[in-house]
C-alpha cells in the first residue's frame, strides 16, 4: 500500500482519502485522481507480451541476471560525470521530441515522457559499450507509443471531461427528471429543470453539483464541482453561467426561484490519435 502525502513523522493527514499503490497487475484497477495518472505510466499487457521462456531460463542462471546488472551499475558509476554534464542537453531535447510528436496538455506527463527517452538513450551508449544488442529507434518509437496512450487515458481522467460524462448521462439516461416546458417546471414539484427552447437544458444547481460529485465517487474519480471547473465547462460552450442564473418567475412549488446552469450537450470527447 502506497500513502499519499502524509503529515509528521509519515502519519495520515485528517480529511485526506488513502488509495493504495500498485505496481504490477493482472488486472484492471482505477487512480482515484488525474494527477495519479500524470505520475504513472498505465500498461495494457496482453496475452504474449511477456516471452515467459525468457523469463524460465534467466531464473536457471540467476547469475547471469546479477552479472547484467552490475555491469550495468559498474558503467553509470563510470560515467557519472560525463551523464550529468550531457543530461540537461538530452533531456531538453527529449521534451521537445515529446511536444512535437505527442503535444501533451500536461506538463509533468511531458517531462516523465522525455525522461523515458533520454535513460534509453544513455542505456543505449552503455549497450554499445559492452557490445549487446539494443534497438534504440524500436525502444524510442515504443516510448512516444506509449506517451500518446498516456494522452488518452489523462484526457478522459480530466475533471472537466467528468463533469460533461456525468452531466450528459444524467439527462439522457434519467438522472435529471428533466419537465418538457418551462411551464411544466413551474408546476412540478418532482422536476430538476426543463428543456429550453434552444435544445438547451436548464436545471437546478444544486441537483446538478449533487450528481457530478455522486457520479465521480461512482467511477472513484476525485473531483470537486467547483467554481473553476465550472469557468473551464463555460469557456468550453458546455455551461452558459458559471454561477448559473436564478429562475425569474415563482414556481407554484418549492423552491420557488432555484438558481440554475443553462447547458447545451455537445459530444466532446478525446480521440485515439492512433491505431
Amino acid at each position: 500500500r502506497i500513502q499519499d502525502k502524509c503529515g509528521p513523522n509519515r502519519k495520515p493527514l485528517p480529511k485526506r482519502t488513502y488509495r493504495g499503490g500498485i505496481i504490477a497487475t493482472g488486472e484492471y484497477f482505477d487512480l482515484g485522481t488525474l494527477s495519479s495518472y500524470l505520475r504513472s505510466l498505465v500498461l495494457n499487457v496482453s496475452k504474449g507480451t511477456i516471452n515467459f521462456g525468457y523469463i524460465t531460463e534467466l531464473q536457471k542462471i540467476p547469475d547471469l541476471v546479477q552479472a547484467f546488472f552490475a555491469s550495468w551499475i559498474d558503467w553509470l558509476e563510470r560515467n557519472q560525470h560525463w551523464i550529468l554534464h550531457n543530461l540537461p542537453q538530452i533531456q531538453e531535447a527529449n521534451t521537445a521530441t515529446v511536444r512535437t510528436n505527442i503535444k501533451l496538455e500536461y506538463e509533468r506527463l511531458t517531462i516523465s515522457i522525455a525522461a523515458l527517452l533520454s535513460v534509453a538513450d544513455i542505456f543505449n551508449s552503455f549497450a554499445d559499450s559492452v557490445n549487446i544488442a539494443f534497438d534504440s529507434v524500436a525502444a524510442r518509437e515504443a516510448i512516444l507509443r506509449l506517451g500518446r496512450e498516456m494522452k488518452f487515458v489523462a484526457a478522459t481522467m480530466a475533471p472537466e471531461q467528468v463533469a460533461i460524462d456525468a452531466i450528459t448521462e444524467g439527462i439522457e439516461n434519467g438522472g435529471f427528471n428533466i419537465a418538457v416546458s418551462k411551464s411544466a417546471f413551474i408546476t412540478s414539484k418532482e422536476a430538476d429543470g426543463y428543456n429550453v427552447d434552444d435544445g438547451s437544458y436548464w436545471i437546478i444547481t444544486t441537483k446538478v453539483n449533487n450528481l457530478v460529485e455522486g457520479y465521480a465517487a461512482r467511477k472513484n474519480y476525485s473531483i470537486k464541482f467547483g467554481s473553476e471547473l465550472r469557468k473551464k465547462l463555460v469557456s468550453m460552450g458546455f455551461m452558459q453561467e458559471a454561477e448559473g442564473k436564478r429562475f425569474t418567475q415563482d414556481r407554484q412549488v418549492s423552491p420557488r426561484r432555484p438558481r440554475g446552469y443553462l447547458i447545451t450537450l455537445r459530444r466532446y470527447s478525446y480521440e485515439r490519435e492512433y491505431d
